[in-house]
Order: C-alpha cells, then structure tokens, then sequence
C-alpha cells in the first residue's frame, strides 16, 4: 500500500478527460484490501457542473473491490459536502441575539419589575427556551470540533476508514435534530414575544435592553418569527411533521433516510462512471 503523489494521480485521471472538462482527484482516499482508492470528478470548465467520474488504484484490484471502494468514496464525498454546507454553516451561526434576549430577560427578573405571575411565567419560559437554545447551540459547535479533528487525521494518514465514514454520516441526522429542536422550541412558545414586545414600551423597561438590532423584540414575535420558523422546519423534515418524535426516533429516522438517498445516490453514479469499465 501507497500513497501516491498527487501529480501523478491527476496524470491518471486527465487521461479520461474530455473536451472543455476540468478534472480533480479527491485526496481523502478509501483503503481496501491494503489498496488505495482515488476519487476524481471531471467538471464542465465553464459551469463547474460535474460531468462525470472516476476511480483510479494503481495496484490490481477486480470490480467487486472497485465497487466497494467507489460506494465508500461516493458516501464519504457527498456527506464531506452536506457537511460543509449545513454542519459548518451552522455551527458559525452568530447567536449574539439569543445572548441578548437572555440578558434582558434575566435582567427584568432579577428587577421585580414584573408582577403580574402570569407575566413572570412567560419571561421565565423564555428565558429557559433561550438558555436551551444556547446549550444546542454550543452541541453543534462540539460537533463540529470533532468533524475538524477527524479530518485533519484524515489528511495526515492520506484515507479514511469505514468506521470515520460511518461517524461523519451519523453527524448529519444528529446536526439536524439540534436545528430542529432549536427551531421548535421557539416556534412552540413563538407567542410569548407578543407579549414581551408589547410590554417593552414600559419605560421601565428600556434600561435593561442592549441590542445590536433595535427591532430584536419585534422580529421575535409570532407574526413574524412563526412563519419563517415554520418554513424551515418544513424544509429540514420534508413536510412531515415530527412534533412527536424524541431526539432518538428524530436521528434514526433520518439516519436511514440518508442512508437510503446514499445509496440511491451510488448506483447513479456506478451506473455512469467513466473509469474503469467493466462488462
């Protein structure tokens, strides 16, 4: 078993490459059979749409090897992206405005300035949904962590392994259930900024107020936050409502579904590899 040098395996890959393509070798290898497997992709020049791809190994491997090896790049290269474009985007999420609705929440409490035990309750409630949202948050940022450390482990060792693949897929449904519970949890109790903002004309009020955007309170009420809390949720589940799910029926439901579109996702591209073809 070899690592090989990374010029020479794009020599390898730009011999199936066509006209106006643009060809690149994923260096996060698959080891089989002491065998190093290569993904390389052909891309339109002008678009960066992909064309097509391939699979180099320069050591003697038979299709069922090949076929193996090109499942678990296809499964590793497709959840590497989802990573990027939802783990990472999400654990860089600025939650600036949840630390300050805290303060102001925490602050009018501490300051007996609400009597009414009714009134107490919502701003308690909303400041646990904060304090709540806050702790998934910093989950996500844990998780990413762990995703940073793996793949710098990855790059030094030169491939990855079947148990790493299996730990980098089953971030997705987990990354997914803290979005959701995040989301649900303020579309739950959306109400009770109706009541916060229109209670924070009290002059009383103001001094405990230290947002960035003026119109913080406003922003979180029901007709406002409900609608576009609604839309994503209904995107992150495909319409389906999973109000009932625990964390647990939430992960294994879109654990397999993942797994499922992977899968679907590999016969597509087995069927249509450009290299190597076999009868």
């Amino acid at each position: 078993m070899t690592i090989e040098n990374p010029q020479e395996l794009l020599k390898l890959g730009v011999k199936h490459q066509k006209m106006f393509e643009s060809t690149t070798v994923n260096l996060h290898a698959y080891k089989l059979h002491n065998k190093i497997f290569y993904l390389t992709q052909f891309k339109n020049k002008f678009t960066a749409k992909l064309k097509a791809t391939g699979l180099i190994c320069t050591q003697e491997a038979d299709k069922q090897e090949y076929m193996q090896a090109f499942k678990q790049l296809i499964y590793y290269s497709v959840t590497y992206n989802n990573i990027r474009d939802g783990i990472e985007e999400r654990a860089k999420l600025n939650v600036q405005v949840f630390e300050e609705i805290k303060s102001y929440l925490r602050g009018l409490l501490d300051s007996n300035l609400l009597v009414n035990d009714d009134e107490v309750a919502i701003y308690k409630r909303q400041l646990e949904v904060m304090e709540k949202s806050l702790a998934l948050q910093e989950e996500m940022v844990e998780i990413w962590n762990e995703i940073n450390i793996m793949d710098k482990e990855i790059v030094e060792r030169g491939y990855f392994t079947d148990e790493e693949l299996e730990k980098q897929i089953g971030y997705i449904p987990i990354s997914g259930w803290i979005q959701y519970a995040q989301m649900k949890i303020q579309y739950d109790y959306k109400e009770d900024f109706d009541l916060i903002y229109e209670n924070s004309i009290n002059p009383n009020f103001k001094k405990y107020e230290n947002f960035t955007k003026p119109d913080t309170l406003k922003n979180m009420t029901s007709n406002i936050a409900g609608p576009q809390l609604k839309k994503s949720m209904d995107r992150m589940t495909d319409g389906i409502d999973m109000s009932h799910m625990t964390r647990e029926e939430y992960i294994s439901y879109w654990l397999k579904t993942y797994k499922d579109r992977l899968e679907e996702r590999f016969l597509v591209e087995w069927d249509k590899i450009r290299f190597p073809r076999f009868k």
